[in-house]
């Protein structure tokens, strides 16, 4: 719920001419937006709606003199440890039958980390105007106690921005407020004060919405069964309840645990501004290609910076340093920058989130022999395919090769089909054409038939393409009515997935269905199925990337049936996201 070739010759079979050359209403966007504002108690939208650029914040572990703590650092071996040390996002801490542990937070929290007990870390951020931590309890006890906004430590209390407290577990995902002293079991809780209307608590099974629960109550979760008002589930915090005994020692933990403070002189979780400057890139950067630089300079303290894994080089003279990292095949990309010290331990963490620019050029255009789209017979044994590219295209690519005498910033292309190179034969040839923009993408394909053949040379058949504008559909659609449907209902779609939406990573799939036995056409996208046949109650159709009829993201698929008459029997939308 919260959230890391071998070279080889190319032996082109083709070869190039040497001549020139779906809609959300706005009520449906608001209850996502709503939903989503609920779910993660507003945490995640921070990083949508501001420029609130967070670095990761230590949180200091205080391990106990009885029993055995371990902790485990980015999903490692988990190893014990003694006194103290600082932990990030993406660590864990296991404690043993008689282990225990204190927890200080940037933002002077404290959480006491009971017996037998695995937490894991998921996010410790501190940002200029919001801030958040989140943990996930696997199992064992916690007790929390969150400080009064007006008396927070730390650089916390340095801003007017907020600070979201998350603790999830397999039950239940709680939203903490200021002034929060709680236990927390994997499936229990007793909340002994809490500031506002107490802890926003989100069940994981059986509860449309959140349910409050305040100070001097006790929440546990009834075993298969599920009530039919979750309030009722609450009791009063009695004095003889089992929680409790985790309080009087948890506070007694804490009070020694601030002695040792007071005599060591420690101090909370320093966010260590001198440690780590990011020059580039900033929160929330677009970023077009396939590589971005991340600059900055370290403070003299650190020994080795590493981006994502990755040891940059520091450089001696101006303390400065730059690494290139590759980006995954992502919308969105986050990038670590964690300063190290010269024993290996971390000191502070800095987090950038970058947008990638996935969004396929435009595709090319087919001028001769035919357009886009066409089936054409020709009686050569050598023809030249030529056409149009949008300015800023880097390459075309005509089936598997890719065309060399193309320079970046050309916008026509050639290439020519000859029986002697083996790429023209006699029958069928299919020829299908891509953009490649300088991040590597590629364009939806166009597509040329070239019919080596008997017969008179020219246009066999125009197919209608996904880029023909209105003016250009098929002539037997421009006469047919649009009536409301006769007969809704009737038109279903049952694979790849029953309903109206499919998430796919293929890069082809078939999208079948049902109607009545009165269909006597069926249309999607304004064009005509040629394969149904009149009268049967089902049909298909092929959604592909290489036929050019699914692109990356959302792919809508509008679906009518119509009867002899021509008039509409049901209209439906099948959405395809794909998402390779």
């Amino acid at each position: 719920m919260f959230s890391r070739r071998r070279r080889r010759e190319h032996r082109p079979y083709g070869f190039e001419s040497h001549n020139p050359r779906y809609t959300l209403s706005a009520s449906r966007i608001l209850l996502i937006l709503g939903s989503g504002l609920i779910l993660f108690g507003g945490w995640r939208m921070t990083h949508l709606f501001t420029n609130n650029a967070l670095r990761g914040a230590a949180i200091t572990l205080h391990a106990e003199d009885r029993g055995i703590v371990r902790i485990a650092l980015q999903d490692g071996d988990a190893q014990q440890i003694q006194g103290e040390i600082k932990l990030f996002s993406g660590d864990r801490v296991i404690t043993n039958a008689v282990g225990r542990a204190m927890l200080l937070l940037f933002d002077g929290t404290r959480i006491h980390v009971q017996e037998n007990t695995n937490l894991q870390i998921e996010e410790s951020e501190y940002g200029s105007e919001n801030s958040e931590y989140a943990f996930t309890l696997a199992s064992g006890t916690l007790w929390i106690r969150v400080p009064p906004e007006s008396t927070r430590e730390g650089y916390a209390a340095a801003f007017s921005g907020s600070v979201t407290r998350t603790i999830q577990t397999a039950s239940f995902t709680l939203d903490l407020p200021p002034r929060t002293e709680a236990v927390i079991t994997h499936d229990s809780f007793a909340v002994l004060q809490a500031a506002g209307i107490g802890i926003t608590t989100l069940l994981h099974k059986g509860a449309s919405g959140p349910i409050f629960i305040g100070e001097g109550q006790q929440f546990a979760m009834t075993e298969d069964i599920i009530p039919a008002d979750w309030y009722d589930v609450r009791t009063p915090l009695k004095q003889d309840s089992p929680l409790l005994a985790a309080v009087w020692e948890s506070r007694l933990s804490v009070e020694e645990f601030e002695k040792i403070r007071q005599q060591k002189d420690l101090s909370l979780p320093s966010l260590s501004d001198d440690l780590i400057t990011l020059a580039y890139p900033i929160e929330g950067q677009q970023v077009h290609g396939n590589t971005i630089e991340v600059r900055g300079t370290a403070g003299p303290a650190v020994s080795v910076i590493r981006v994502n894994g990755y040891k940059a080089i520091i450089d001696e003279k101006d303390r400065s340093f730059l690494q290139e990292v590759s980006l995954p095949n992502e919308e969105e990309f986050k990038l670590i920058v964690t300063a190290l010290d010269e024993r290996g331990l971390i000191m502070t963490e800095l987090s950038r989130s970058v947008q990638r620019d996935l969004q396929p050029p435009p595709s090319p255009t087919i001028v001769t022999p035919s357009g886009s789209g066409t089936i054409y017979r020709t009686n050569s044994r050598e023809l030249e395919i030529r056409g149009k590219a949008a300015k800023g295209t880097m390459g075309i690519r005509v089936n598997d090769y890719r065309l060399q005498l193309f320079q970046p910033g050309d916008t026509v292309w050639s290439y020519l089909a000859s029986a002697l190179l083996g790429n023209l034969q006699s029958g069928t040839n299919v020829y299908s054409i891509v953009a490649i923009d300088d991040a590597g993408n590629q364009s939806a394909p166009v597509r040329i038939t070239i019919v080596m053949g008997e017969g008179e040379e020219g246009v066999i058949e125009a197919q209608r393409t996904d880029n023909q504008s209105e003016g250009d559909k098929e002539p037997e659609l421009r006469n047919l009515p649009d009536n409301r449907p006769l007969d809704p209902g009737s038109l279903r779609v049952h694979a790849p997935t029953a309903g109206d939406i499919h998430y796919a990573t293929g890069s082809q799939l078939l999208i079948e269905g049902f109607t009545s036995p009165e269909t006597y056409s069926v249309w999607i996208n304004e064009y005509k199925l040629r394969l149904y046949e009149p009268e049967k109650d089902f049909w298909n159709y092929i959604a592909s990337h290489e036929l050019g009829t699914m692109n990356r993201g959302n792919n809508v698929y509008t679906i009518i049936t119509r009867n002899r008459k021509g008039e509409i029997l049901d209209k439906t939308q099948y959405t395809v996201i794909w998402r390779p």
